[in-house]
């Protein structure tokens, strides 16, 4: 198991267009989302990340994928979500 985890989402709208978060540690536009916290279920730790950084309420309609970092110790999940 990865010393660190996280998960994020794309969330699309009607128009395609994807919904970003702009970072506060780097000046950078970024998919929502975020550090998974201890025992939270990774659908829950997406949903809640974004909330957190953008007030919506998402659902989420599937998993993307899973991107390992080994160099990092890091597990990274993605997921396709709504408002």
């Amino acid at each position: 198991m990865p010393k660190t985890s996280g998960c994020f989402t794309i969330v699309r709208n009607k128009e395609g267009r994807i919904l970003l978060a702009k970072r506060k540690d780097y000046p950078i536009w970024d998919l929502l989302g975020g550090g998974v916290e201890q025992d939270e279920p990774l659908e829950c730790c997406t949903m809640r990340e974004a909330e957190e950084e953008t007030g919506y309420r998402i659902s989420i309609k599937g998993k993307v994928g899973e991107y390992d970092q080994p160099q990092y110790d890091d597990l990274q999940h993605v997921f396709f979500g709504e408002v």
